[in-house]
Order: structure tokens, then C-alpha cells, then sequence
């Protein structure tokens, strides 16, 4: 017997790629709902993960101003979600603009509400768009909707990705939602978005328009938008004025708080129902958030900034290759530093390749340039076939009949050109000399006339020997590659005066394009801004704190900051909600003796965290300062989807970032830090525990592929493997390890 439908369709609401929006009606209870329908086939695994997410999370929230989930069923066999219907439309139906001045302001006021009220329930939305904020004509209630990619993370770090593959609507992205400002997404980002919503409402038109992707990130990172009293005069001044404020390119310059930006609109909305007029005020006299919100910019580096600027306009400008060295203690600003350099350097500049070698992976053959261009070919890859195709021709005319040398350092290249004949074996120093040569032209493959590769190079101080042979060829051989940028970073206490780093500066001497930049901590000046921006107070009341913060820190950046978060945490720091503003007693703090080391205090931000969370980011510490997600969860032996859950604590207080499929320390610090709370005589144990994780949970074609990630843990206890079958399988993949190394001529791995 066929059973009857559990909801009756009544109207189709949109069909879009796979997702379609019902109306329906309950067919038992005859309650109204809306479906959201997905095709699997065409939608894929994400779109399953979001709507499960959009359940969870709209079930989780008791907000009158969100669309509340009620369930997940299946519809006609396809994954539905069932949410409440409250007769709203979305907003670019009802009112598709222009819209007159007085329904925008009650408009606006209740939509500001809506997302202050998600946001003090520490959700971001971060696909905040008309289509996703829903009204009801009739009263103009307001309620918000699809949560599918909403995060309760406070900060998440934007990996830069092709515009194919970057989540959220491109026309109402965030700036720092493209992954090239060197900025982290937080709540301004949807504040961002409703600058966006609100131009359209006012004017019936985006302010920006594009045609493909990469045309929509180049507006919103670099174009101003024109002021909507220019394209629609009947709009008063102070209310364009809310407008560009919310669509400034960098979060510090935009409102700070949804409740902020409500507070402004509903002083226009008086005024405007007074007197049919606005007034200009000071806007955000009252938008202090009462959350720290840490500065994201970079103080008092205007000057290195530039020049690291200029070297990349003088290798676009010459073709001419260049290297600039960055050097400075451990949280100096100096990975900080080469980001900023991103920002400038959209994709149509030309490819911007950053890897960061780590301790843990020293003895790695190439760890750090292949991580640098492992993501420049997955770039390649989700460009689509025609640029596939286009780069193909590219690689194999660089590469010719040895091309097999680099893909078997860099595995993901395959994809692009195939598999490749294998290349018969020479004594050591012809193979590192056919290597080296190679490797160049796979380099300068990337690197054309105008369009320079700039390449980012951090903690130069633990590159493995391979890498950096590479990069002193680079430096130094006539034949190395044109146009090419390469910036390198390393901690200059802790490389000596025989470390290979120094042959890079040396090289100066015959003649090479290689320059430096030293940093060191910063002025008076800089750090009180700095503490200033954070307190939203006058450099002159935060002075007195900032000495304080300058005694404890050596006005170190990284230092300064987590200090800073370190008074909130111990409430030694508070905003007073009564005074609207931030307090602090000097004494107080004074009284509490806080350290002045920054792995001391490091550990003690990590110790406050649950128990189980601290064992968790031990393991994560044992891999490395990032890690991706697959490795981190057989460490953790819990499913993929289960691993920002268990590493939840350390996520929120930012002590560890998520970059799409990578986890990653907020800096090494972060990572010493917990490795130090694992007792040096269980480490061994510890590692041999995360290798034999990996080995179980790793398909044996990615063991394969990353045989150097698996030894690398199971060597740091090998002494403890008695068993003689495990000794075997260890055999057998030292001498695939090996092999790899051989094949790559990194004859010292």
C-alpha cells in the first residue's frame, strides 16, 4: 500500500541547483510549514552537512527573530527540512526597492534587532542576505533564516580559496569572508552583509556589480561603493552615511555591534517620524561591544609593509627575482607581516604560495614548499576543466619527460597532468643536480611576465635541508626562475651563525637580489593605540594600561594581545553595561603578579581549559603546529564530524583556528605550550600511539602518499614497539620513507 504523503505542497517558493523551497501543509496535524528540499544528486555532501547544521542549530536557539527548525524528514524519498511558517516573505520579494525612506528605517531597525539578538546568542550567521530574512508584509515582523552556515565560533580564520570555492552569496560577501584581507570572520561580517541589503533596499541595486567570482572579490576587498543618496537623492544623508559605515573594507571601521547599528537607526526613525528630516550625528556614539574584540591590524609597520610592497612591484615591474628575508623574536608580527603582502595581491596580480615548516617535520623532504604548492594545484584543480586543461599544457611544456621527479614529491599534481613515465636512477649528485633543475622550472611554471608568484616562506629557522637547498638555488643559480617573489620569515635568536639561513643573506655578497627586514617590538605609541582600539577608548585613559601591558609584554604584538584577553578572562578587564564602556583597576592587576613569559602564560590560558579539551589539543600538539582534519580525528580516534566538538574550548578561545580542512595553532606558542603539559617520558608513548592511529585509519594509498606524516609519529616511539609484526610494517615503511627521500634526491632524509 502506498502511504500518504506527511506534507501536502502548496506552493513552490524557489528551485534552485538542486535545492528546492516548499510551502506545505501537515497533512495529519494541517499545520503550515516550509520544506527545504535537497536533491542529493545534484546538491553533494555539503549541502547535507549545512542542512543538518541549519537543523541543529535553528533547534537550539529560542529566538523570536529566527526560523525556528522542527524537524528533518524525508520528502517524495529526498532529505527535507521542516521548518515553522510564520507567513513571512523573503525581503527581496516584498520589497524589492527602492523603498521610501520611512518603511526602510522600520525595516532596517527590526532587522538590526534580529541579527543583535542572534549575535548575543553567540551565533554569526555569515550568509546574511535578503533572501534569508524574512518579513511578514502585513506587520513587518521580521524573522532571520537558513542558519546553514552560521558558526558559533566568535573568530574563524578564512582560508584563501578559489572564488569557485568560497562559502556564502558573493554579492553580500564580507571582505575577510574571501579569504585575501588577512583578517579573521567574526560577527562585522554580517554586519557587512546588511550594508549590502540595506544599499539594495534604498536603492532597488547592489552597490557593486561583477561578472564572475573573481570580478565580485575584487570589488568588495578593493572598490568603494558609491554613496546611495547619489543614486537615489530622496535618501537623507546620515542614513547613507549608517550605509558606508557598515560597508567599510575593514571590520575595525564598520559598526561594532549589531545593537550599535540598531541604536543609530532607531534615532533616525525618531527623528524622521518628528520632523520628516535627519539630522548627521556622530555615528556609533553608542556601539561599544561588551565582548573584547581584539584589533586585527597591524601597528607600527607602515614602513616594512611598503617595502615588501615595493619588492613585489619591482619583480612585476622587471621580471627581475627578489628575496626579502623577515626576521624578529617569536610573536614579533613577522607571519603577520608577509599576510598583509596577500591583501595587495589578488589572484588576477598574480598566485600568492605560503607554507610554514614546523619543527615536528624537519627530517621531512620539501615539507614546507610542498605545502606551499600543494595548495597552488588544488587552486588549479577547482578552477574547472577548461583551466585545467590550460595549465596542463603549461606543466608538461616546463616539465617535459621528468615530470614524474616533482609529482612524486607533490602527489595532487597527477590530477592535473596524469600519471608519468618513471625516470631512471642516478648517483646522488646528478640526481640533486636533475631535481634542483626541475623543481625550478616547476617554480617558474606559476611565475609570468607581469603576473610574479610571490612565495611565503615562514619559520625558516626549522625548514628541512632539502627545502632550503632549494631555496638557496633559487637565490643563487643563473637559471633560476624570473618573476618570482620569494618572502622568508625566521626567529633570528634562534638561527646561529652556521644555520643555512645565513648562506640566504650571504648571498648578498655575490650579487643576489636578497634584502632584509627587522622587526622589533613595538613603539609607545603603536602598542597605546593598540590597547586603545581594543578598550574603544582614548589613547590618553588607555596610557596608563598600556605601560602596564608594555612591562609585562616587551610590547610584543602576539604577546600584547594575549595578555589583553588574559585581563578579560580573569575579569580583571569588564565593560560596565551601565557607563557603556570598558573598566580596569591598575592595582588589581598589579596585585595579581602575572608573568612576563609568554609560554608561562600561554600554558596557564590552555589549563583553564576542561579537562578532556586540554588532552585533546596535547594530541593535536603531537602532530605538529596544523594538522588536517582527517589526521586530527584518528589522533582524537573520533569521527571527522566529531572533532570540533571535542577540540570545542580551544576553538572558541581561539587557541586553535580551523582553515577549511586544516586545524592550525594560533601560533607556536600556543602549540609549545601544549605540548609542554605532556610529561617528556609519556611523549614517546603519545607518538606512538597518534602513528598507530594514522596507520589504522589511513587508507593504505594515503599511507602511501603520506608515509613521512605516519613514520614521523611512529619513530618518536619506536623503542616501545616490541611487537614483531609492527616492527615489520615499521621496516617496511622506513624503507618506503626512505625511498620517497632518495627519489626526491633529498639524500640526507
Amino acid at each position: 500500500m502506498r502511504r500518504e504523503p506527511k506534507y501536502t505542497v502548496t506552493e513552490t517558493l524557489y528551485e534552485r541547483g538542486g535545492t528546492a523551497l516548499y510551502r506545505a501543509i501537515g497533512t495529519a496535524d494541517h499545520v503550515r510549514v516550509i520544506l527545504k528540499v535537497l536533491e542529493p544528486g545534484r546538491t553533494g555532501p555539503k549541502a547535507l552537512e549545512h542542512q543538518r547544521r541549519e537543523f541543529e542549530l535553528g533547534k537550539s536557539l529560542h529566538l523570536s527573530t529566527v526560523v525556528r527548525s522542527l524537524a528533518l524528514e524525508t520528502h517524495e524519498g529526498m532529505p527535507a527540512l521542516v521548518l515553522e511558517d510564520f507567513g513571512g516573505e523573503p525581503l527581496h520579494r516584498t520589497f524589492p526597492g527602492p523603498v521610501p525612506v520611512e518603511t526602510f528605517l522600520e525595516l532596517a531597525t527590526r532587522i538590526a534587532g534580529a541579527v543583535a539578538d542572534l549575535h548575543r546568542d553567540g551565533l554569526v550567521h555569515r550568509d546574511l542576505k535578503p533572501e534569508n530574512i524574512l518579513v511578514l508584509p502585513s506587520t513587518l515582523e521580521v524573522k532571520l533564516a537558513d542558519l546553514g552556515f552560521a558558526t558559533r565560533l566568535p573568530r574563524e580564520v578564512q582560508p584563501s580559496r578559489p572564488p569557485e570555492l568560497i562559502e556564502g552569496s558573493l554579492p553580500y560577501l564580507s571582505p575577510e569572508q574571501t579569504g585575501r584581507m588577512n583578517r579573521a570572520v567574526d560577527a562585522r561580517s554580517d554586519l557587512y552583509a546588511l550594508g549590502v541589503t540595506f544599499f539594495q533596499l534604498l536603492t532597488g541595486r547592489l552597490p557593486f556589480d561583477a561578472r564572475d567570482p573573481l570580478e565580485w572579490i575584487h570589488c568588495h576587498v578593493a572598490r568603494s561603493p558609491p554613496s546611495p543618496s547619489q543614486l537615489e537623492p530622496s535618501v537623507p544623508e546620515a542614513v547613507a552615511a549608517i550605509v558606508l559605515k557598515l560597508l567599510a573594507k575593514m571590520a575595525e571601521d564598520r559598526y561594532q555591534t549589531a545593537r550599535g547599528l540598531q541604536r543609530d537607526l532607531e534615532r533616525c526613525r525618531r527623528e524622521w517620524l518628528a520632523r520628516g528630516a535627519i539630522a548627521q550625528f556622530p555615528l556609533g556614539a553608542r556601539d561599544v561591544p561588551d565582548r573584547l574584540q581584539l584589533p586585527q591590524l597591524l601597528y607600527g609597520r607602515a614602513t616594512e609593509v611598503a617595502a615588501l610592497a615595493g619588492a613585489f612591484e619591482r619583480v612585476a615591474r622587471t621580471g627581475a627575482s627578489e628575496v626579502v628575508l623577515v626576521s624578529g623574536y617569536a610573536g614579533i608580527g613577522k607571519s603577520s607581516l608577509v599576510r598583509e603582502l596577500q591583501k595587495t595581491i589578488l589572484p588576477e596580480r598574480g598566485p600568492f604560495a605560503a607554507g610554514k615548516s614546523d619543527p615536528h617535520d624537519c627530517e621531512v623532504p620539501y615539507s614546507t614548499l610542498v605545502q606551499a604548492f600543494r595548495e597552488l594545484v588544488l587552486d588549479v584543480i577547482a578552477r574547472g576543466e577548461e583551466q585545467v586543461a590550460e595549465w596542463r599544457r603549461r606543466l608538461e611544456a616546463a616539465l617535459g619527460p621528468t615530470a614524474q621527479l616533482v609529482v612524486d614529491v607533490i602527489p595532487v599534481l597527477e590530477l592535473v597532468i596524469g600519471r608519468q613515465p618513471p625516470l631512471p636512477p642516478l648517483p646522488p649528485a646528478e640526481a640533486r643536480d636533475r631535481f634542483g633543475t626541475v623543481f625550478r622550472r616547476f617554480i617558474g611554471a606559476f611565475a609570468r611576465p607581469g603576473h610574479p608568484l610571490t612565495l611565503a616562506l615562514d619559520d625558516l629557522q626549522w625548514m628541512d635541508a632539502a627545502s632550503l637547498a632549494v631555496l638557496e638555488d633559487l637565490v643563487t643559480r643563473p637559471d633560476s626562475p624570473r618573476w618570482l617573489l620569494v618572502v622568508g620569515s625566521f626567529r633570528d635568536n634562534e638561527v646561529g651563525p652556521s644555520h643555512r639561513v645565513r648562506a640566504l643573506l650571504a648571498a648578498r655578497g655575490g650579487g643576489a637580489n636578497v634584502s632584509e627586514i627587522l622587526l622589533g617590538p613595538l613603539t609607545v605609541g603603536d602598542l597605546t593605540t593598540l590597547v586603545a582600539d581594543a578598550l574603544h577608548c582614548r589613547p590618553e585613559q588607555a596610557a596608563p594600561l598600556a605601560e602596564l601591558v608594555r612591562a609585562k609584554t616587551g610590547a610584543n604584538p602576539f604577546f600584547a594581545i594575549q595578555f589583553l584577553a588574559t585581563l578579560q578572562e580573569e575579569r580583571l578587564v569588564e565593560y560596565d553595561e551601565q557607563e557603556e564602556r570598558w573598566r580596569w583597576d591598575l592595582e588589581h592587576i598589579q596585585a595579581r603578579g602575572f608573568t612576563d613569559n609568554v609560554v608561562e602564560l600561554m600554558v596557564a590560558k590552555v589549563r583553564r581549559l576542561p579537562a578532556a579539551t586540554q588532552e585533546a589539543l596535547e594530541l593535536v600538539a603531537c602532530l605538529g603546529t596544523s594538522a588536517s582534519v582527517d589526521a586530527v580525528a584518528a589522533a582524537l580516534d573520533c569521527p571527522e564530524a566529531e572533532t570540533d566538538e571535542a577540540l570545542w574550548g580551544s576553538l572558541r578561545e581561539g587557541l586553535l583556528l580551523r582553515l577549511g580542512d586544516t586545524y592550525r595553532f594560533l601560533h607556536d606558542r600556543v602549540r609549545e605550550a601544549a605540548y609542554s603539559l605532556i610529561d617528556e617520558a609519556a611523549r614517546p608513548a603519545m607518538h606512538l600511539a597518534v602513528g598507530r592511529r594514522l596507520l589504522a585509519r589511513f587508507p593504505a594509498s594515503v599511507v602511501e602518499q603520506r608515509v613521512f606524516e605516519v613514520v614521523n609519529q611512529l619513530d618518536r616511539g619506536l623503542q616501545l614497539a616490541r611487537d614483531p609484526a609492527e616492527r615489520e610494517t615499521l621496516r617496511r615503511l622506513e624503507v618506503l620513507a626512505g625511498d620517497r627521500a632518495r627519489a626526491a634526491a633529498a639524500f640526507s632524509a
